[in-house]
């Protein structure tokens, strides 16, 4: 009867890490669906101004609302893909500019 005893505590167990492991991963999937949903409220300053408390503000960074696929570019560092990665706190300090050049046709 020992036998069956000492499988029956690894059995509960087993199935509660189990319980808890799956209770993990849906509060996980959860919160990471509902972040991604989240929708970006565009600017309603005009180009090359922001949005500082309820005035529009020039932004010496933020030179334009277009995006990288619009053909937009971060000035200093032509890597960065978005306006908000450009013009962060580093970007600001290193004077770099999120712009918007028309091509030559």
């Amino acid at each position: 009867m020992k036998r069956s005893t000492e499988y029956m505590v690894y059995m509960s167990s087993a199935l509660c890490f189990l319980a808890v492991s799956v209770t993990f991963l849906v509060i996980i999937l959860t919160r990471t669906s509902q972040s991604s949903n989240s929708t970006i409220t565009p600017n309603p300053c005009p180009e090359g101004q922001s949005l500082q408390g309820n005035e529009c503000k020039i932004d010496m960074c933020l030179r334009t609302h277009k995006t990288y696929e619009e053909g937009a570019r971060c000035e200093g560092a032509p890597y960065r893909k978005t306006g908000g990665w450009c013009c962060s706190e580093y970007g600001r300090k290193k004077l770099y500019k999120w712009t918007f050049t028309p091509a030559n046709e």
